[in-house]
C-alpha cells in the first residue's frame, strides 16, 4: 500500500498490509468508541494519575505529548488479547519518561532531533482550543495545513505547541529545516497509463514520520532518491499521510488532468497519519497552494493563482 509506514518493520511499496486487531465492541462512549487498544493504553495512562484525551486516528494526548498507537497496534497482530495490558505498559513506560510541561529543555538539548512537520487541523479533532493553539504555534501553509516543530524523541514524536520554549521559530526553523534535509533517502517509485505516459505519478515513501514533510525539501529529497524531475513549473503534490507524497511536474495540459484525478484518489485514500485529503499545488518558489477542495463528495480543482500561472505556461488556460 503506498505511504503505508511502520516504524518498527520497514514493508515494500504497495504490498498489503495484515489487518490491525480488531477488538470486540465496548459500550457506545468509551475514549475508543470501542477499540480495546485505545481504551487499555487510555487506563494504563489513568492508573498513573495522567490524564489522557483520545484524539482519534491512534492518538492519545498528555499534555502537550501526542503518542501516536499504530505501531503498537502492529506489534500487538501476533499477541494473545490477555497479553495487551502487560505490552501496552511496557509501550507507555519510556514515553511516560519523556520531558512533561514545565520542562528546562532548550533547542541545544533536542537539536539534532527535531523537524518542520507538515500537520492536519484535522489531526486535533473538533478540540477548537487545541486547533486554535497549532494555528498560532505553527506556520500555517492553508485553511486546512500548518507546520509545527516536532521532536523525534526514540519511542514517539512529540509535536511542539510551543515554540519559545526553544528558543521560536526564528531559531527553530534553520536547525529543523538542515534536520529533514538530512534525513535518509526514501524509496522513490513512478507510474504512468500505459495510453498516457505524461502523466506519470512519481512517489516518495519512507518509514520516518515526515514524509509529507519534504515537500518543504522537494529537490532536495528527489535527488537523494535518486529522482530526476522537471520542477520549472511546479507540480501538483497529494500528501495522504505522514510518510509519503505522490507528486505530478506540471509539464503537459493532458498530463495535469489525468494526474489531478489520480491525485485525488489517492490524496482520499486510508492512510495512517493523514495529513491532507486535497492535492496541492507547489509553486518553483516552494509555496504550496490547495488547489482541489470538496464540495458534497465531490472534488473542485480551482485555477486560480500561481497554479493558474503554470497552467498558462503549459498552454492549459489562455
Amino acid at each position: 500500500m503506498i505511504f503505508n509506514r511502520k516504524k518498527h518493520q520497514p514493508q515494500p511499496p504497495h504490498q498489503p498490509q495484515p489487518p490491525a486487531p480488531q477488538a470486540p465492541q465496548a459500550p457506545p462512549g468509551q475514549p475508543g468508541q470501542g477499540d480495546v487498544l485505545v481504551d487499555l493504553a487510555m487506563q494504563s495512562l489513568a492508573n498513573r494519575g495522567l490524564q489522557p484525551a483520545y484524539a482519534g486516528q491512534d492518538e492519545i494526548r498528555v499534555g502537550d505529548h501526542r503518542i501516536f498507537l499504530d505501531n503498537l497496534r502492529a506489534q500487538l497482530r501476533e499477541v494473545p488479547q490477555q497479553q495487551w495490558p502487560a505490552e501496552i505498559d511496557t509501550f507507555l513506560g519510556p514515553l511516560l519518561a519523556m520531558p512533561q510541561g514545565g520542562s528546562t529543555e532548550t533547542l541545544a538539548d533536542v537539536s539534532s532531533i527535531i523537524y518542520p512537520r507538515l500537520t492536519g487541523l484535522s489531526a486535533f479533532g473538533d478540540n477548537q482550543d487545541v486547533i486554535e493553539k497549532a494555528i498560532a504555534a505553527g506556520r500555517r501553509v492553508s485553511d486546512e495545513l500548518v507546520i509545527l516543530p516536532a521532536i523525534d524523541r526514540p519511542e514517539t514524536v512529540e509535536t511542539v505547541t510551543d515554540p519559545g520554549q526553544y528558543g521560536g521559530w526564528d531559531a527553530i526553523w534553520p536547525v529543523a529545516m538542515n534536520n529533514l534535509r538530512a534525513l535518509p533517502p526514501q524509496h522513490y517509485d513512478q507510474f504512468a497509463p500505459p495510453d498516457n505516459p505524461a502523466a506519470a505519478i512519481h512517489v516518495l515513501e519512507g518509514e520516518d514520520f515526515f514524509g509529507a514533510s519534504r515537500v518543504l525539501v522537494l529537490e532536495d529529497a528527489l535527488a537523494k532518491a535518486g529522482a530526476r524531475l522537471d520542477l520549472r513549473n511546479g507540480a501538483l503534490i497529494a500528501m495522504p499521510g505522514r510518510s509519503g507524497l505522490a507528486i505530478h511536474p506540471v509539464l503537459d495540459s493532458e498530463g495535469v488532468v489525468t494526474a489531478m484525478t489520480t491525485l485525488i484518489g489517492f490524496a482520499n485514500g486510508d492512510m495512517v497519519g493523514t495529513v491532507s485529503t486535497n492535492v496541492y499545488f507547489r509553486a518553483p518558489d516552494g509555496t504550496l497552494q490547495q488547489v482541489s477542495f470538496a464540495d458534497n463528495g465531490q472534488a473542485e480543482v480551482r485555477v486560480v493563482g500561481p497554479f493558474e500561472d503554470a497552467m498558462r505556461a503549459i498552454g492549459a488556460v489562455n
